[in-house]
């Protein structure tokens, strides 16, 4: 799991497997720098 920062305000979140199985990956908004609350969009870049 990896954040850092983006202009105006915004998160970037990465959340990558490099297992040769499918895994699932958790990542808590708080871990992050976001409250619970959070209105976020979300891509899967991969597919």
């Amino acid at each position: 799991v990896w954040a850092g920062p983006l202009r105006q305000g915004r998160v970037a979140v990465v959340l990558w497997n490099r297992g040769s199985s499918q895994s699932s990956i958790t990542a808590k908004w708080e871990d992050i720098g976001l409250n619970s609350t959070a209105v976020v969009d979300v891509r899967d870049v991969w597919m």
